[in-house]
């Protein structure tokens, strides 16, 4: 395989786990998400277009209309993750406002995600600038477009930037050797798990996959040590029933080999998030392991569903794999 194509392929990675990512956590309700990417995309623009964009929110809190500029070469830059018309609309209409224009000659609008299919019809500038909406309005697929133009060496650039700046890969050391992690998977429409569940109703599905997407948001916030507790007290459990994973310590310790101290440490972050009762609050013999939505207790179902589809719940508990609900 060829040098080049072999970078392109893992900066296509890169975009696929940002995309999912930064689309899920807007889902979810998480818009910090995007205030985070204005530094991120600042320099990633600039490595790609020969650009020196600064952060204009760092010279003066909520900058109108844009988000990034280059006054030397007078191009600007807002980052988005809102990829309707009225976004747009809006943006260039705050840009006209503000007389932006005096310092800046060509309005681009990045958004973190994917872009619609457009209607052509102009977009009124009063004049000021020229403003196409077909090219000036780019998403990440845009962006990786753009960054297959250059040449070996750029990209190699970008990709060294990318390996520094977005973590694919679980820190070491790992309890379980060998196993690599990854940003969570998100499912688009959970079919598969609905049809498990028998639920045909469009008002409770829609309420089922909202519960597993914000089960998702919260479990992914474990690190890669602590979720692989999870799935050992998953597979060394000794009883499962609709309160959760009923577990022994001492059977979990043994299977992982780690120190009683250790263990401790892991399963105190799972009880202080609330995904442990102990044996003296749930008045049975063990903890139980459960996490619980407005609805039902999330890993009993889990397990179960992959029990019934044939599933390795490790590839959802410890590498995030969510799509494997659809």
């Amino acid at each position: 395989m060829l040098k080049g194509q072999k970078q392109l392929e893992e900066v296509n990675k890169y975009f696929s786990i940002l995309t999912n990512y930064i689309e899920f956590q807007n889902s979810s309700g998480y818009f910090d998400i995007n205030k985070y990417c204005e530094n991120f995309f600042c320099e990633l623009l600039n490595k790609v277009y020969d650009l020196e964009l600064e952060n204009l929110n760092k010279i003066k809190v909520n900058f109108p209309a844009v988000d990034l500029g280059d006054y030397s070469e007078g191009v600007c830059f807002q980052v988005t993750s809102s990829n309707g018309r009225k976004k747009i609309v809006e943006t260039v209409e705050k840009f006209v406002e503000n007389k932006l224009y005096e310092d800046f000659n060509e309005l681009n609008i990045l958004i973190l995600g994917s872009k619609k299919n457009y209607k052509k019809s102009d977009i009124d500038t009063n004049g000021t600038i020229e403003f196409d909406i077909d090219k000036n309005v780019i998403d990440l697929k845009d962006l990786v477009k753009d960054i297959s133009n250059l040449r070996n060496k750029r990209i190699r650039e970008i990709l060294e930037y990318l390996e520094e700046n977005v973590d694919l890969e679980t820190r070491q050391p790992s309890y379980l050797s060998g196993i690599k992690m990854s940003v969570a998977k998100i499912p688009n429409n959970c079919a598969s798990y609905l049809r498990y569940l028998d639920v045909s109703n469009s008002i409770e599905a829609k309420d089922i996959v909202g519960d597993i997407k914000l089960f998702i948001n919260d479990f992914m916030q474990l690190d890669d040590n602590t979720r692989e507790i999870v799935y050992a007290i998953i597979n060394k459990r000794n009883l499962i029933d609709e309160r959760g994973i009923h577990f022994n310590h001492v059977e979990i310790r043994k299977y992982l080999r780690i120190e009683q101290s250790k263990l401790f440490e892991e399963l105190r972050i799972l009880y202080d998030r609330d995904y442990i009762s102990s044996a003296d609050d749930n008045g049975t013999e063990h903890d139980i392991l459960g996490y619980w939505t407005k609805h039902w207790e999330v890993f009993n179902d889990l397990v179960n569903y992959c029990l019934w589809g044939n599933i390795d719940i490790k590839e959802m508990i410890v590498n995030l794999d969510f799509t494997l609900l659809d």
